[in-house]
Order: C-alpha cells, then structure tokens, then sequence
C-alpha cells in the first residue's frame, strides 16, 4: 500500500504544486515569441513527470530486487494508471495556474485542498476496505479510480478493486479545458 499509496501521491502534489504562480515563475521564458502559455504548462508538467516517475522506478526496483515487493501484475495497467495520475494532476494545474494569477490568496488555499483530499483520495485505503454505502460515494472521487487501477495492475487478482479508466480520464479533460480556456482571460494580470 506504501508504494501504490505514496508514490500516485508524489506525482500527483508535484505535479498539480508546481502549478502555483508557474507563469509569474517562468515570466523571462513567455518573451519569446514561439513561446506559450500552454508551452510553459506542459514544460513544467513534463519535468515533474519525468522526475518522479524516475522515482518510482528507484523505489520499484530497489524493492523489487530486495525482495520486498512481488513484480507487478499488469505492467500496462500501472502505466495507464500512471498517466490518468499525471493528466488529472495537470488539469488541476492549469486550474491552479489561473486561480493564483487570478488572486495571490488563492495560494493558500492550494496545499490545505491538497491536505484535505487526502483522507479521500484513496492513498491510504482500498474501496473494497469500506462498506458498501462508503464505497458508492468514495467511487465520486476521480482519484480513487486511479489508485485502484494502480493497485489492480500491482496485485493483480489477488485483490478486489473497483474503477473506471474512463471517469478520472474526463476529470483530467475537463479539468485541463476549463483551465486552458481561462489562460486568455489572465494575460493581462502576469507581470
């Protein structure tokens, strides 16, 4: 559970934290011209994809080798997995993104959500762990849905999850289009 639990974690918060203030932060880059918004976004994005899946093969491997952790089930299902994470973490980016530029309180309210969605975001528990009215409303949570498809591509059938690739993947869609379209309406206040 460490490892399917904190590692989804890690990409998620690098991913949807590196969205705070990232155009006032890469303000030098937006001069040149065939330089975008979007450009900006998808760079920063890559670069925490890129780090912390970097991670998580260490830490696989490392248990992998030591024999702490049996080798994964489904390889194609945690990769699938992997990248629902990152796109639904990067439509929470955009959203962040634009928010902060919107309000410079905003910030504060980013790692407290990131604390609170916690408990809920299936990290630490397993949907079949919760009786079956807890289950129907956690199932609400696009993140939950990821993490058992993570887990489910670790342990295979040794374990019961419950998802649905589809509802996380039209999160991150919306997510990523309501943050996109709103990058016009804030050109004006990034200086």
């Amino acid at each position: 559970i460490v490892l399917t639990g904190y590692m989804p974690l890690t990409l998620y918060r690098h991913i949807t934290g590196a969205g705070t203030y990232v155009f006032r932060r890469n303000i030098t880059l937006l001069y040149h011209r065939h330089i975008s918004f979007i450009d900006v976004l998808l760079g920063r994005a890559f670069l925490e994809l890129v780090g912390t899946t970097g991670a998580l093969v260490a830490v696989y491997l490392v248990l992998w080798l030591t024999g702490l952790v049996s080798p994964m089930q489904d390889p194609s299902l945690v990769i699938g997995a992997w990248f629902l994470m990152a796109l639904l973490s990067f439509g929470l980016m955009t959203v962040f993104a634009v928010l902060t530029e919107y309000s410079e309180v905003t910030e504060r309210f980013i790692q407290p959500y990131q604390y609170l969605q916690l408990p809920i975001s299936g990290t630490f528990f397993m949907v079949e762990w919760l009786p079956k009215r807890g289950q129907d409303l956690i199932l609400y949570n696009p993140s939950v849905h990821v993490y058992e498809m993570f887990r489910a591509g670790f342990f295979g059938e040794a374990t019961i999850t419950h998802y649905t690739p589809w509802y996380p993947l039209l999160w991150g869609l919306a997510l990523t289009w309501i943050g996109l379209s709103s990058i016009a309406r804030i050109r004006d206040n990034i200086h």
